[in-house]
């Protein structure tokens, strides 16, 4: 953090603050017991910076909570309606806790209390938890706190639910004979593995048909994923969506594909929601025996623990066919003494 350096016969010291560098002479001479002066100068001087109370370190003026929360949102102002919805509502369930109290006032004991004031399930805390921590992180990182007091909860595992072929097949007969444009963005779901964000953001210029690859502009990342353009799916692209400029899609907002639920209701059907399409996509690949590492290249998740522990459903009777196999050529390939002893050691 600081450094002594000698310069002609004087002895300097160079610091640095907020990724800005200052240098001081200390007007002593370069010899032995004034290295040692120098030395405690140094260790004063990081302890100044450390502790925010060196002259050079501007001084903050202790914020209110809302306008605190103001400055955060506007560097979120890229991010997707659902995630700023997200950051709102976790955001107007602790103020309407705590107030519009100075951040610094918020500390553990506040945490706490608020915590026990919500009367909601464990995963919906925990994305409260999770959303302020990020807010009051953003604070933290601004030194209008020291310390974030929102500690990470645990997310209760949830089941994983993917539609099965058959339902599948009949939601996409259903909306092909009601409505071609409600059945082509379905299907292209399906094919895909798209977020819905996604789906309603792409456009027939993000598909290269000559390198047969579909550009994915993601927000949640702030990135551009790329995506096989493979045969099916371009036949599909092809014969369903005669048009190449634009929208590929209709829809401007998620609400606008509510259809989805209407259509799975009327038909007596589970209710299954756009994103668990994402999952039946990527479960699918998975179940197919598509190499793990493929598998969270395809559905663009930055760590494969991600799509490993939230995205894939494990086909059991995939799994028993198998088992039967291996089990079958085991006993065929055991002479009948040591299949004997097999059975009987159980």
């Amino acid at each position: 953090m600081a450094r002594i350096f000698v310069r002609g016969k004087t002895i300097w010291i160079t610091y640095s603050i907020k990724g800005k560098r200052y240098r001081e002479s200390l007007g002593m001479e370069a010899n032995r017991e004034n290295m040692k002066l120098a030395r405690r100068v140094k260790a004063l001087k990081e302890a100044e910076i450390i502790n925010g109370i060196h002259r050079d370190i501007k001084k903050v003026r202790p914020k209110l909570l809302k306008s605190c929360f103001d400055e955060f949102m506007l560097t979120r102002a890229e991010r997707s309606d659902p995630t700023k919805q997200l950051y709102e509502y976790a955001y107007k369930k602790l103020e309407n806790y705590t107030g519009n109290l100075l951040v610094t006032e918020i500390d553990e004991e506040i945490v706490n209390g608020f915590e026990r004031s919500i009367n909601l399930s464990k995963n919906t805390v925990e994305i409260i938890f999770r959303h302020l921590r990020i807010i009051f992180e953003y604070f933290r990182s601004k030194k209008y706190i020291e310390m974030n007091p929102f500690p990470a909860k645990e997310k209760s595992p949830k089941k994983i639910k993917v539609m099965s072929e058959d339902e599948l097949n009949l939601i996409l007969r259903v909306l092909k004979n009601k409505n071609e444009e409600q059945y082509r963005a379905i299907k292209l779901l399906l094919m895909t593995g798209l977020r819905i964000s996604e789906l309603i953001r792409l456009k027939h210029e993000d598909i290269d048909y000559k390198r047969n690859i579909i550009y994915i502009s993601n927000s949640k990342g702030k990135r551009v994923d790329a995506f096989p353009l493979y045969y099916k799916l371009r036949e599909f692209l092809l014969t369903e969506f005669p048009t190449r400029s634009g929208k590929v899609v209709k829809y401007k907002r998620r609400d606008s594909l509510k259809f989805f639920r209407r259509e799975l209701e009327k038909l007596g059907m589970e209710k299954y929601t756009l994103h668990e399409i994402r999952k039946t996509f990527i479960s699918t690949l998975a179940n197919a025996g598509m190499y793990a590492f493929d598998v969270q290249k395809l559905a663009r998740h930055k760590d494969i623990r991600t799509t490993q522990k939230s995205y894939i459903e494990i086909d059991y009777n995939r799994l028993s066919s198998q088992l039967n196999n291996v089990i079958k050529d085991t006993i065929k390939d055991t002479t009948p003494e040591k299949s004997l002893k097999l059975v009987q050691n159980g």
